[in-house]
């Protein structure tokens, strides 16, 4: 196996195909790859690409994951607090507070796309402003 060159096998494998710890090569087999050395221009064009999403490590953008906790419990009990008057068929409430706000918020990288994914459980304080006279 000298100069990439792998020996060439006429011979046909008797018994079971599964040899492929056999590095003989038949006729109809690819060439083996030869190393290229790569120049200056090279390097320079491997920089040039078009940046990936999520980290520079990750350039295949495959699977990474951020956890976005702090941020997502903080504007949930932000958003919440303004939402104002909610209205229902008996009547109408306002939320006072967030009591609890508990769960999971991530953004997740996979194949060069951004997914959001979150779990919550929330405990609301609520005043009644039911119209009970309708």
């Amino acid at each position: 196996m000298e100069n990439g060159e792998a020996k060439v096998s006429s011979e046909q494998p008797q018994g079971s195909s599964y040899t492929y710890w056999v590095r003989e090569a038949t006729t109809d087999a690819a060439p083996l790859p030869v190393p290229k050395k790569l120049t200056q221009n090279d390097i320079l064009s491997q920089k040039s690409e078009p940046a990936t999403l999520g980290s520079v490590w990750n350039r295949a953008g495959t699977w990474e994951e951020k956890s976005l906790n702090k941020w997502a419990s903080d504007r949930i009990k932000e958003l919440l607090i303004t939402v104002g008057t909610l209205e229902f068929p008996g009547g109408k409430a306002e939320i006072k507070e967030v009591s609890n706000c508990v769960g999971d918020a991530f953004l997740v990288t996979v194949r060069n796309k951004k997914r959001v994914g979150y779990t919550y459980e929330l405990t609301l304080k609520v005043k009644d402003l039911l119209n009970h006279g309708c």
